[in-house]
């Protein structure tokens, strides 16, 4: 991502109208702010092309039949912790990874399709080196997930 991308008040209202529907032609959004529909066309494709915004589908785990969905915590060794985040993250498993501060080194979000395979996974994933530990909190439900940041 180009982190010198500076968003203004336009390119916020495009994300904020995205965000309630990705599939939102940009003429309809236009319309809404006021602008020709290239504009928008064309400041959002900035924004994509530079890493500010991404689209995408967000799918239920449970109808999607992978029914076991968690996320771990990693206490990792120092020297190993951005080498240890970068082979948790090749697992296909895994669907995000973040370096953190606080009690754990490394959050990594997985979804399996059973216990077994859970097993599996926790027994791969500790292998890695420089890992010390790990703890699995499951989900039981999952009430939100939109996988996006809020605006100003």
């Amino acid at each position: 991502m180009n982190r010198e991308y500076q968003i203004d008040d336009i390119d916020i209202a495009i994300i904020k109208r995205l965000q309630q529907d990705g599939r939102s032609p940009y003429a309809d959004i236009a319309a809404e702010l006021g602008f020709a529909a290239s504009t928008i066309q064309q400041r959002a494709n900035r924004m994509i092309d530079s890493g500010v915004l991404k689209i995408r589908a967000v799918t239920d785990p449970m109808v999607l039949g992978v029914p076991i969905t968690g996320t771990l915590g990693f206490k990792i060794e120092g020297p190993y912790l951005r080498t240890a985040a970068k082979k948790i993250a090749e697992f296909e498993e895994i669907g995000w990874v973040a370096i953190c501060a606080g009690p754990y080194d490394i959050l990594a979000e997985l979804a399996c399709s059973s216990n077994e395979h859970l097993l599996n996974m926790i027994e791969s994933l500790s292998k890695i080196e420089g890992v010390r530990s790990t703890e699995t909190f499951l989900y039981l439900k999952i009430e939100k997930n939109t996988f996006q940041w809020g605006l100003p």
